[in-house]
């Protein structure tokens, strides 16, 4: 079987026998037993008895946030051609399954900047155990309001930097959000697909405006008058 899986991987295993032949009427069978550690699910909970396909699959799942072990035995034996006793004894095959977790992340930023502002990232992952030579990575994509301006607009893909910084600036005279959404995925290291469905982090920037101000006065006054002046804000929002 692969034995390297994504979290919600499916264990699909290959069973042959090796006695290719047996006695008049002898049939091979095969039981199954499987140890799955906490957090993990699978199909096979109670075991499997009596078997004789040449192809099973276990549903499994990793539900949590590291590298995740599942042990299967595989028994062989004998049904006699004759009717007599089982044949035992047989030689257990022992297969390990791992299950790398679901791809997941964790981004904090300053959520508030001035209009120039440059958005700082700092990304790690919550996935703290993988499996030898599994590396995270993540993609961005991001929405930027009508009016702002910013150094990513085609997205990134395949990150692995903690840190990362978005130039913006807000050409408009109100307040403008921009929406990141930081989604994480797994590249097993046995090279095989990308393990997907990573649980996507969306953060929103907001970015008040330039300040700009409005300002009006008599600018003819007698020789002893009283400037007056009145002032407003041109940002509304």
């Amino acid at each position: 079987t692969d034995q390297l899986l994504c979290y919600d991987g499916d264990a699909i295993f290959n069973i042959s026998t090796i006695h290719t032949v047996l006695g008049p009427g002898s049939q091979w069978r095969y039981d199954v037993s499987v140890v799955y550690p906490a957090g993990v699910t699978g199909s096979w909970a109670a075991g499997l008895t009596n078997q004789s396909a040449a192809n099973l699959t276990d549903n499994l799942t990793n539900t949590t946030n590291i590298l995740q072990t599942v042990v299967y035995t595989f028994t062989p034996y004998i049904r006699p051609g004759d009717g007599g006793a089982e044949c035992r004894n047989g030689v257990p095959v022992i297969i390990t399954v791992d299950l790398d977790p679901q791809p997941k992340i964790a981004v904090t930023t300053d959520q508030l900047l001035c209009y120039d502002g440059d958005a700082r990232f700092n990304i790690s992952t919550v996935n703290t155990v993988l499996h030898g030579g599994s590396q995270w990575r993540y993609e961005v994509s991001v929405v930027y309001p009508a009016g702002v301006t910013g150094s990513w607009a085609a997205g990134l893909t395949n990150q692995v930097s903690t840190l990362l910084t978005d130039n913006l600036t807000n050409t408009t005279d109100i307040v403008q959000t921009v929406v990141y959404t930081f989604t994480p995925h797994i590249r097993p290291g046995d090279g095989g697909s990308e393990c997907q469905g990573g649980v996507s982090v969306i953060i929103t920037v907001d970015l008040d405006p330039q300040p700009k101000i409005a300002v009006t006065t008599d600018p003819l006054i007698c020789f002893d008058g009283d400037a007056a002046f009145n002032i407003s804000t041109v940002n509304a929002t």
